[in-house]
């Protein structure tokens, strides 16, 4: 689905930047199927596109806020995950974040990408 919404909103599939968005999207998702489903069963999937940016965001009421791993569990069992997602923004010349709610009861990963279209930038209100 984010795949459609991505051609939609007239991002070229052959962009680097969509392949990343899929696996972002994905990886977040999943640690929150993973990890947050014990207390919260329900998760919002963001995708916003302004000024050039794209900004993919997966929100949860669990209040664990995760941190990247620099080397996955040793039993091969995960912990690469987010450090996948936040190695994919970086390469694009984006950032992630993990901004806790107000009542600190749950949080949201964003990551955040900048978007090129035939060399210049993209830009969509």
């Amino acid at each position: 689905m984010a795949r459609e919404i991505l051609v939609a909103w007239g991002l070229d599939l052959d962009d680097p930047v969509v392949d990343s968005s899929i696996v972002i999207i994905s990886e977040l998702v999943t640690n929150t199927a993973k990890h947050a489903a014990v207390l919260c069963r329900q998760a919002e999937v963001t995708l916003a596109l302004s000024y050039g940016r794209l900004l993919l965001a997966v929100h949860d009421r669990h209040p664990h806020r995760p941190k990247a791993l620099l080397n996955p569990h040793p039993d091969d069992s995960g912990g690469w995950g987010l450090q996948l997602v936040r190695d994919l923004a970086a390469e694009a010349g984006g950032r992630t974040d993990v901004p806790a709610d107000a009542d600190g009861r749950g949080k949201t990963v964003r990551v955040e990408l900048p978007l090129r279209v035939s060399g210049s930038s993209f830009n969509a209100a």
